[in-house]
């Protein structure tokens, strides 16, 4: 299996190229499930994991790979356990 991608390791890096660019990043402390072990792993490295709260997550891929119904069942998930989370759904269509 690949290894996930080490977006902490990225970050670093790329703050230490741009000086000033660290204020207001950090790492992500809060987590939403998908619902999907895979998919959580893909994400976070970690299968109970899935979203990280406070930053942006996009799911891009092909008419009917399955994106709206992974985030309808992810907000609602985030909605029964009282997350407060604020969410746009936008679908480019053609």
């Amino acid at each position: 299996m690949a290894k996930p991608f080490d977006i902490s390791k990225f970050r670093k890096d790329i703050t230490k190229s741009i000086e000033g660019l660290s204020i207001g990043f950090n790492d992500p402390t809060d987590w939403i499930s998908t619902g999907n072990f895979a998919l959580n792993y893909l994400i976070s490295g970690d299968f109970n994991r899935g979203i990280p709260l406070g930053k942006i997550t996009v799911f891009a891929g092909e008419s009917g790979a399955g994106k709206s119904y992974i985030c309808s069942g992810t907000l609602l998930r985030t909605h029964k356990n009282k997350v407060s989370l604020s969410s746009w759904l936008i679908q480019k269509t053609h």
